[in-house]
């Protein structure tokens, strides 16, 4: 019992050791900039694509009520 509570206690400290190591290699670069909105041809697509999953899961969703 007492190899168990020392080697959860080590598994402990690593990942503490490991977490700081991680945390000071972080920099802060300030806030990143914001995402480019998709618009024109991409927006059409995206929307379209959207348009045919929700009526494809729709459909399975209506099919599956069906054969219960």
């Amino acid at each position: 019992m007492a190899s168990r509570a020392a080697a959860l206690l080590v598994a402990v400290a690593v990942a503490a050791v490991l977490f700081a190591a991680a945390s000071a290699q972080e920099t802060d670069l300030g806030v990143p900039p914001a995402p480019a909105p998709v618009t024109g041809a991409a927006a059409g697509a995206a929307a379209s694509a959207l348009d045919v999953a929700c009526s494809v899961v729709l459909s399975v969703l209506v099919a599956g009520g069906l054969m219960q």
